[in-house]
C-alpha cells in the first residue's frame, strides 16, 4: 500500500519536474526546484482562494438570515405595541415588584 501511494505521489512529481522543465530547459537544477517552489506555492494559493470564496457565501447568508430576523422581530414588537398598547410601568413576578427601566 505504501509503495502505491509513493507511486502515485512519485510520477506527479515526475510531470511537474517535466513540466517545469519544459518552461525553461536551459534552468540548473536549483532553478529548476526554484520554479518547482513557486508552481507549488501558485496552486496552493489558488487552492486557498477558493476555499475562502466558498466560506464566504455562508458568512454572507448568515448576516442575511440575522439582519432578517431582527427586521421580523422589530416588526412582531410593533405590532404587540399597536395589539396590546405600552408595556406597563411595573411588573409583577411571583409578587415581587419589578421596575421596568428601559421601556419606550
Amino acid at each position: 500500500m505504501l509503495d502505491r501511494a509513493i507511486g502515485v505521489h512519485g510520477s506527479l512529481v515526475a510531470r511537474n519536474v517535466a513540466r517545469a522543465r519544459q518552461r525553461n530547459p536551459d534552468a540548473t537544477p536549483a532553478q529548476v526546484i526554484r520554479n518547482l517552489e513557486r508552481m507549488y506555492v501558485s496552486a496552493l494559493a489558488g487552492t486557498g482562494a477558493a476555499v475562502g470564496g466558498a466560506a464566504t457565501a455562508p458568512g454572507v447568508g448568515t448576516g442575511i438570515g440575522g439582519g432578517a430576523n431582527a427586521a421580523v422581530a422589530g416588526l412582531a414588537a410593533r405590532a404587540a405595541r399597536r395589539a396590546f398598547g405600552p408595556p406597563p410601568e411595573v411588573w409583577t413576578y411571583e409578587g415581587e415588584v419589578v421596575d421596568v427601566v428601559d421601556a419606550p
